[in-house]
Formats: structure tokens, sequence, C-alpha cells
């Protein structure tokens, strides 16, 4: 059986390249198979989110695990420059119960995961802290992903393919 603090401590590497997709409506994606002592751990993804119309901004990495007819275990995340304001309400860290963080933050798997119970807080890693030094650009961004989430390779993934002349 998978335990998922194993996987998130363990060292992982990105098992196979891969390039930005992008949907419909202009929403890009990636996802890359993670592999832990060599051997490509089946549901373990890193997935990446942006949107072309918005270079710098609104970009997600989350560290996943999903096996086939089982929901999908959101391990940990970052929000890089989101559009979006995260409150934590009454939960995690008390300098940051109750206030609304502004910008990018970071759903750590230590505050979301309960022990005792074994298992993730429910609805979607709802703890989390802000990102402080905020990555200035893509390239600190993912290195902070590399150092965080313990994948060693992410230097080859690429920019994702902002429309810069919107």
């Amino acid at each position: 059986m998978v335990v998922l603090p194993e996987l998130h401590a363990a060292d992982k590497v990105a098992a196979l390249a891969s390039s930005w997709a992008q949907d419909e409506m202009g929403r890009l994606s990636l996802t890359l198979a993670l592999e832990i002592y060599g051997a490509t751990v089946q549901g373990l993804y890193l997935r990446g989110k942006a949107r072309r119309d918005l270079a710098d901004r609104a970009v997600m990495f989350q560290l996943e695990y999903r096996l086939p007819f089982q929901l999908e275990e959101q391990i940990c995340r970052i929000d890089w420059r989101p559009l979006h304001v995260h409150r934590n309400d009454g939960k995690g860290p008390e300098a940051y119960r109750f206030k609304e963080i502004n910008g990018s933050h970071y759903h750590t798997f230590a505050e979301n995961w309960l022990p005792i119970e074994g298992r993730m807080r429910r609805n979607n890693l709802p703890i989390a802290i802000p990102l402080d030094p905020e990555p200035s650009g893509f390239g600190q961004l993912l290195a902070l992903v590399s150092k965080e989430f313990r994948i060693s390779n992410l230097g080859g993934v690429q920019i994702p393919p902002w429309d810069l002349m919107l």
C-alpha cells in the first residue's frame, strides 16, 4: 500500500518529457509522471496549469496521486501569482487564520496532512501559507517546485507558451 507521506518525502524524478497542452479555452496544462528509485509510480504526477493569455500569472503546480477508480489525492500545491485570494478560515498556522492571502502561496503537505487520521484534509488542500520570498520569474518558480516537491530534474520544463501579444 502506498502511503502519501512516503510519496511526498521521497526524492522524485520526472519520468517523461512532456510539453504544455492547450484546450479550446486557452488553458494550458502539463502532466509529468514521476519516478522514485528509478521506477515510475503509477498514479503519481506533477500537474501544471497556466493560462495562455496571462504571462507570468495564474500558474499552478501540484503534486498528486491517483489510482484507477479512486479519487485524486492532492499532496501539495504552489499557486504563483494567482487571480484568486486564498482564505484559511480558522485552520492552519495561527498567523494566517482568518486572513486573506493576496498573492503567491503554498499549500504544504505538512499543513494539510492529518497524521492521526492518516489522510489529507478535505476540500482541495484548504490550508496555505504565503510564499516569501515570491519567485520573481518562471525559472525561480520551477526551482522552488523542484526543491519543495523533491523533484530533481525540472530544469527541462519549458516556459508555458504564453501569447505575449494579447
